[in-house]
């Protein structure tokens, strides 16, 4: 049975698989922004008059930066701050880092990091293929750190979209006040709900996802428990990490 083009969209869409998890934090980083550019860049006095002089189409105001935070997000992506960042300078980076099995397999064996990152991966791929006993847990494994950098990334554009709201309405209140009406006053009533959603949105993800170390919570918490299966699936089967070409610790 062939596939609509709504089923596609679904399945590109879910939060199931790691590339519907990315596609979907592409999708709701770039529909803020572009809510954030109607509610706050379009109103500007001027803009859609310099667009139009120019013979531009209205539309591009905004399919244009979106399009570039879209390629903002995939950059992001690429650069996978959770995994490659400093636990000691975040903690959203040290709690999704905390409960590697190959911190475990360092400490156990005594040796270098990189050395245990490389020997669990070794063995942590092989659990891809679908008729591997581990298969779901590869597939869990890789949903829930997805699902961490899904709501990293929102926490992020969602604070940062905050924070440019709230400048832009204190700037417009102020000209106002000195008489300065350098935006369109009737739109204003949705800046202020713009700003009052997604500040509660912020609050409400920060809430119910914490990343505090100990009192881990939501994305993190569930990250945290599929690690320590991985961690006891290890502890069973150290001796698939133990290896005469092993470095030892400070060599």
């Amino acid at each position: 049975m062939t596939s609509s083009p709504i089923d596609n969209v679904l399945k590109a869409l879910s939060p199931e698989t790691k590339a519907g998890l990315r596609v979907l934090t592409a999708f709701l980083i770039v529909g803020m922004a572009t809510v954030f550019l109607m509610c706050f860049i379009w109103p500007i006095k001027g803009v859609a008059a310099a667009f139009e002089a120019l013979s531009f189409p209205g539309w591009l105001l905004v399919a244009v930066p979106s399009a570039l935070i879209y390629l903002v997000v995939v950059t992001m992506f690429s650069s996978d701050v959770l995994y490659y960042g400093d636990p000691k300078k975040s903690k959203f980076v040290a709690a999704f880092q905390e409960h590697w099995p190959s911190k475990y397999i360092a400490r156990t064996l005594q040796i270098e990091p990189k050395e245990a990152t490389k020997r669990w991966l070794q063995q942590f791929n092989t659990w891809r293929a679908e008729n591997h006993s581990n298969h779901q847990q590869w597939l869990r494994t890789f949903h829930r750190g997805f699902a961490c950098r899904l709501v990293y990334y929102l926490l992020f554009s969602s604070l940062t979209s905050s924070c440019l709201a709230a400048l832009f309405v204190l700037a417009e209140l102020v000209s106002r006040h000195f008489g300065l009406g350098w935006v369109h006053p009737t739109s204003f009533p949705a800046r202020v709900v713009f700003l009052a959603l997604v500040l509660l949105f912020w609050v409400l993800l920060r809430v119910t996802n914490r990343p505090e170390i100990g009192r881990l919570t939501g994305v993190w918490r569930r990250f945290q428990e599929i690690n320590e299966l991985n961690i006891e699936w290890v502890s069973r089967n150290i001796r698939l990490f133990q290896s005469e070409q092993a470095s030892p610790k400070g060599t």
